[in-house]
């Protein structure tokens, strides 16, 4: 008799990376708040996101783009070649001198700081509603479509 096993889903996992420790561990309390089954993780910086995507599978990668040693723009540009399956999303209060082309080939949405709380959440869980819908990580990166350079639907 054929054994029947459940694969229990994992959680999906968000990265917070900012500089700014207060409003990390602000945002990271009022997640694990609204969302008790994301498991958020955070960073300082884009070196120690990278060293976090190393070890782990992050579904949605929200950054501040400017930071120092690695800033948000490099690590996003990092991020769409290395792990075209993680949603990113930046949020920062430098997005108006932004061009919007530029944002949009390095990140799949924009949250301008200081963003309520609500509206934080609203667009992770459409982040991680994204995420669930995207191929692993080893199809992604056969995906010809999800590859840096080439046009992609939006």
């Amino acid at each position: 008799m054929p054994s029947h096993s459940l694969t229990v889903p994992r959680r999906p996992r968000i990265l917070l990376v900012d500089d700014d420790c207060e409003v990390l561990n602000a945002l990271e309390r009022v997640l694990r708040r609204a969302e008790p089954r994301w498991e958020v993780l955070t960073a300082v910086d884009g070196i120690e996101a990278l060293a976090v995507l190393d070890e782990e599978a992050i579904d949605v990668l929200v950054t501040d783009l400017h930071m120092p040693k690695m800033d948000g723009f490099r690590l996003l540009t990092r991020l769409a070649r290395s792990h075209p399956e993680t949603v990113r999303i930046v949020h920062s209060s430098h997005t108006a001198t932004l061009g919007t082309e530029l944002i949009r080939y390095l990140a799949h949405n924009v949250l301008t700081k200081p963003a309520a709380y609500h509206d934080v959440i609203t667009m992770l869980r459409w982040a991680t509603g994204v995420a669930a819908s995207l191929p692993p990580r080893a199809e992604a990166l056969q995906d010809q479509s999800l590859r840096p350079g080439r046009s992609s639907p939006r």
